[in-house]
């Protein structure tokens, strides 16, 4: 049999899989919402379905003497399922779905019943494909081991090795290169390729038929170093291991998201040397097991585990890291994007890779421990995989829904490593072979004790980019279920809000004023506004500013985090307690999917802040579809405002965003909050203007909205028509030909791969001079003359059109 080629098949299996994963999850995100619960949901649906898949493959592949044609068709299958997939979960984003129930706080979230249906489409949908993909390991292994099953654990350690490889080269590719050039369409389709071409190279293989019941060569027999124990007890084992693998990674994603940024290109890094690990780690079981004993391995690597996953992330030095980045090429040219990318990968690999090589050891083992008959090699590794995939699935879950919030990023660590130093524990037996396991997982044990000396929240501050938050003064903490928050800053004085260790809003001067204009400029210019959503609450700056109109009737609050809500009292002296206000209804869900479930002409205004536009999943509130999907939502004549925050990724993709907003709201108007803080503007069937006799009457009649103006430096008509940048006619002008943001293309989560950014906004946006069709009914005196002149500095200045966020 050609080998070579049977794992060159493997592989391209593994890639094609990958990049089905990740396509799926963007896209059931974009359905059931970004929030932990429904992306968990996703993962776990498709590891069981993996699990389960090696399961019945297992069975077929020791029923039958063509099992690499049975390969093929499960390829050609998930191929034909996923590109049909791409219309259906097209359209499931575009439906509105699912109820939401009252939280304790009075809070609406999504209800038990929003919970199963997700999960019921989730099994609908990945059901089959991901069956097919979990079958095809399972299928393969008779025809790699042969009637050689005293090289069972070499055999399939080196095929596991060829699909992880795969798998690693699929995760870093999907986000760093196929989704910013294919598009998601586009790279479904590569993915489809892939499949087809691994199934035509398994078509391809001359594999000896290898029958029911077929008699192994005496070579096979067990070997004395691994003793036979029952199935059960191995999947136990390996289940366990599974669990705090999984659950450990959870946990890197967490503090990685902090140390490097929440950006893509940190993410697929880490799946990428993740995955290298296990490759690494199969290769090394499969070659032990031919020479050592399998079980006191087992448990030499899962003591590596729970010792180096808390040493990787406690020698990680945040300050050197600073250092080392502020010493890199911004990424305005190939030469600053790989020094970044490198970067990443050597910060990541210092803090996973060791950890997960000893994780990829287990499945080899496993298999040398269990491959006892010739004609049960694919019930036995499917049984393993199950067993490892159902473990991934709850470590996933437990860790992320409950571990996580409820012990934070330390004590989870430490029950994890924990759990992995006492997993091989299941496989010892009474007798003098047993003291080596003992005494490793023992050893093991013990340096979790150790580590659980150290200070409570060493993980926590060794996660932050850089010291100045504790500089400011902390005045609270939570590891909570999305992120880490710290709040930090005075009581009573200008405070701020951090999450995941990036600072995230703040009630500063400067934050206030375009956070606040969000809100103020559009419902002063309204004829009538009653009902405003408010998508991201931040620090509270927008609602507040809202809530003090009194023609407003009715508010609706839609943010993923109750942690960030629970947060809001720290800020009270700014946002007025806002979340006490009897006409706000308050939704915990993802903002675009709280907006889908609404009926269409709801809202008079619709404003956002979201996170910043390069972390990953923020791109679906900036694009055409969200765009479209908010102008359905307003009535006649309403406003959208958006934060522009175009310092934060480079030129063409600032004209990008802009361009996705202008393809709904062809006569939008950007807007100068404050410095580089730009904001979009947009009327559902019509124009932004300003009607400077209303504006004016409004605020004679309502003194707290004229004071909180008057605090962020606006006195009168003139300072918001000082505002003014650009008219749509010159947003469309500058963005011809650029192709906007979408949600098949999301171009803002690759245009960042560090905090390292160095951006230049192009000058062709800007045309303060076309002021007077925004405020037409404003006297061009002296006055305004130089409020524009500086307004325009602010925003002309080389420090702000050339800005580095080091």
């Amino acid at each position: 049999m050609n080998r070579p080629l049977l794992h060159l098949c493997f592989a391209v299996s593994g890639c094609a899989a990958l990049v089905w994963q990740v396509v799926w999850v963007r896209q059931l995100g974009l359905a059931f919402g970004s929030t932990v619960h429904a992306v968990s949901i996703v993962t776990a649906v498709f590891l069981v379905g993996l699990g389960v898949g090696a399961r019945i493959g297992g069975r077929w592949a020791d029923r039958t003497d063509r099992a690499a044609r049975a390969y093929a068709l499960c390829e050609m299958g998930v191929a034909a399922w996923g590109l049909a997939l791409v219309p259906a979960l097209t359209l499931l984003a575009a439906s509105g779905s699912g109820g939401t129930t009252v939280d304790t706080h009075g809070w609406l979230v999504p209800s038990g019943g929003a919970r199963v249906l997700q999960i019921g489409l989730s099994l609908l949908l990945l059901g089959p494909p991901t069956l097919l993909m979990g079958a095809s390991l399972p299928l393969l292994a008779r025809p790699a081991v042969g009637d050689r099953l005293d090289l069972a654990g070499w055999r399939l350690g080196l095929l596991a090795a060829a699909n992880t490889g795969g798998a690693a080269l699929g995760a870093l590719a999907t986000d760093l290169w196929m989704v910013p050039t294919l598009g998601v369409r586009g790279t479904s389709g590569l993915a489809a390729a892939l499949g087809v071409l691994a199934g035509a190279g398994a078509l391809a293989l001359r594999v000896p038929r290898v029958g029911v019941g077929a008699v192994p060569s005496p070579a096979a027999l067990p070997i004395p170093t691994a003793p036979a124990l029952p199935a059960p007890r191995v999947a136990l084992a390996v289940g366990l291991a599974g669990f705090a693998a999984m659950g450990i990674e959870v946990v890197w994603f967490r503090f990685l998201g902090s140390a490097l940024g929440p950006y893509r290109a940190v993410f697929s890094v880490l799946l990428g040397v993740v995955l290298t690990g296990w490759l690494t780690g199969s290769l090394v079981g499969g070659a032990l097991s031919r020479r050592f004993a399998a079980v006191p391995l087992f448990a030499a690597a899962q003591a590596s585990v729970a010792l180096l996953t808390l040493l990787g992330m406690v020698l990680h030095d945040p300050r050197a890291l600073l250092v080392r980045q502020l010493a890199l090429p911004a990424a305005d040219g190939m030469a600053g994007v790989l020094a970044q990318h490198a970067l990443n990968v050597t910060t990541v690999a210092a803090v996973a890779l060791p950890a997960a090589i000893g994780m990829g050891v287990g499945f080899p083992l496993a298999n040398a421990l269990t491959q006892r008959h010739g004609d049960h090699v694919g019930r036995a590794v499917g049984r393993i995989w199950l067993a490892t995939t159902l473990g991934n699935a709850g470590g996933a879950l437990i860790t992320g829904l409950w571990l996580l919030p409820a012990l934070g990023m330390q004590g989870t660590t430490l029950g994890l490593g924990a759990l992995a130093a006492l997993a091989p524990l299941v496989l010892v037996r009474p007798s003098r072979a047993a003291v080596p396991t003992l005494a490793v997982s023992g050893a093991g044990l013990v340096a979790v004790l150790a580590f659980a000396m150290l200070p409570g929240d060493t993980l926590l501050w060794g996660s932050f980019p850089h010291g100045r938050a504790r500089e400011e003064g902390v005045l609270a903490v939570r590891e909570g279920l999305n992120e880490t928050i710290v709040v930090t800053g005075a009581v009573e004085g200008p405070a701020r809000l951090w999450t995941n260790g990036h600072p995230m809003s703040s009630t500063s001067d400067r934050a206030q004023r375009y956070m606040r204009l969000m809100a103020h400029l559009p419902l002063l210019a309204e004829e009538a506004p009653r009902r405003v959503m408010v998508i991201c609450f931040g620090v509270g700056n927008t609602l507040h500013a809202a809530s003090l109109h009194p023609e407003v009737e009715a508010l609706v609050l839609a943010d993923s985090s109750a942690d960030v809500l629970d947060h809001a009292p720290w800020f009270a002296h700014a946002n007025g307690n806002v979340l006490a206000d009897p006409r706000l209804r308050v939704h915990v869900d993802d903002g675009r999917h709280v907006l889908r479930t609404l009926p269409p002409g709801s809202f008079d205004l619709v404003t956002l802040e979201p996170p910043p536009i390069a972390h990953a999943g923020v791109a679906a509130l900036y694009s055409r579809e969200f765009y479209t999907l908010a102008k359905e939502r307003l009535a006649e004549g309403g406003w959208l405002t958006q934060w522009l925050p175009a310092y934060q990724v480079s030129g063409p993709t600032a004209l990008a965003l802009v361009r996705a907003f202008v393809d709904v709201f062809p006569d939008a108007v950007l807007l100068v909050g404050d410095g580089r803080e730009l904001l979009l503007a947009g009327v559902k069937g019509g124009v932004p203007t300003l009607d400077v006799a209303r504006i004016e009457a409004r605020l004679a009649a309502n003194p707290a909205v004229a004071a909180d103006l008057a605090r962020i430096g606006i006195t009168d008509v003139a300072d918001l028509a000082a505002t003014f940048a650009a008219p749509g006619a010159t947003l469309a002008a500058a963005t011809a030909g650029v192709a906007p943001l979408t949600d098949d293309r999301p171009v803002s989560e690759s245009s960042q791969v560090s905090h390292v950014l160095t951006t230049e906004l192009p000058a062709t946006l800007f045309a303060p001079g076309s002021w007077r069709a925004f405020a037409p009914g404003l006297a061009h005196d002296g006055t305004l003359a130089a409020r524009m002149a500086a307004n325009e500095a602010s925003w002309t200045s080389e420090s702000f059109r050339r800005y580095t966020n080091r």
